[in-house]
């Protein structure tokens, strides 16, 4: 029969006073703060923290990268030191010393880089924090997908796209302020004014690329021997783009990074270069448009028929 058996102990210590029974099972205690607290009531730890690198940070809990939740770790689950150690899919490691010496298993610590350069090694998952004389934490935006990255609320991170042989990654945004005077005070940020006292803090993707870099940049266009942004590329953020002040512009979650681009052509190429009649025959041919009458414009179908609301 298989060996399902907690622990090892002797009658002599269950007599005793010291029953390590009775603080495996205290919620306060090591051990019993994971497994005997209520999870309906929250009180687990692992149930407590929202963001993924603080949860990553307790080796008795482990993230969920499709559910983005911090959840207790499965190596708790492992009685002894042989089990433990060989559940390397859940990356597992057996602490002697835990539990009062009775031992216990946890997730192995992510970020256990003693040095600068160690750290770096373990990124995009690691990061070192050089505050109180430095130390290799888990990097708040070391998310492995891309809806997990976006999904952050507590700390601010963009995806950047894997381009020129170097992978797709999570990152922290660099331009975050909430006026235009601290986003000026940052090198290499802009502050985007939305009107009605509303803005965003960006950083300008297109100066000084290469023609190379520019093409693959939905924000940007070659021109003049140089990189810049197109006109809806100025605009950083899906709220400022939607406006009805944007017209020609529309947020683009098909292209990476996510952007406000120019829209497609599309109907109103019927109307370019065209006279209103040449215009007007070409966009009835055209199954996808409608024939704005009042603004004597081909638009697309989908909306174009409908009336103007104020």
């Amino acid at each position: 029969a298989k060996d399902e058996h907690f622990v090892d102990i002797d009658m002599d210590h269950m007599a005793g006073g010291d029953n390590p029974l009775v603080t495996l099972c205290d919620p306060t205690s090591q051990f019993g703060k994971y497994l005997a607290a209520p999870a309906a009531e929250g009180l687990q730890p692992c149930h407590q923290l929202e963001e993924r690198d603080a949860c990553l940070e307790d080796v008795g809990c482990s993230w969920a990268e499709d559910t983005h939740v911090c959840e207790r770790t499965v190596c708790l689950l492992h009685c002894d030191e042989t089990t433990c150690n060989a559940d390397t899919e859940n990356e597992c490691e057996w602490d002697a010393t835990a539990a009062e010496g009775a031992g216990m298993c946890f997730r192995k610590k992510i970020c256990n880089a003693a040095s600068e350069g160690a750290c770096d090694a373990l990124a995009p998952q690691c990061m070192w924090k050089a505050d109180n004389g430095g130390k290799c934490v888990v990097d708040p935006c070391g998310y492995e997908t891309e809806d997990g990255c976006l999904s952050a609320e507590n700390v601010a991170c963009e995806w950047q796209c894997g381009v020129d042989g170097v992978d797709a990654q999570c990152v922290e945004k660099k331009c975050v302020a909430e006026d235009a005077a601290a986003c000026g005070a940052k090198a290499g940020c802009s502050w985007y004014d939305g009107g009605d006292g509303k803005g965003a803090c960006w950083e300008e993707p297109c100066a000084g690329v290469d023609a190379g870099a520019c093409a693959l940049d939905p924000r940007c266009a070659w021109a003049d021997g140089k990189c810049g942004m197109t006109e809806c590329g100025m605009i950083p953020t899906e709220q400022f783009c939607s406006k009805a002040t944007n017209p020609a512009c529309h947020f683009n979650y098909d292209v990476c990074p996510h952007a406000c681009v120019p829209k497609d052509a599309g109907c109103q190429s019927h109307s370019t270069g065209a006279t209103v009649d040449e215009a007007r025959c070409a966009c009835h041919e055209d199954p996808d448009c409608f024939w704005s009458a009042d603004k004597e414009l081909c638009v697309d179908a989908q909306f174009g028929a409908c009336p103007t609301l104020d």
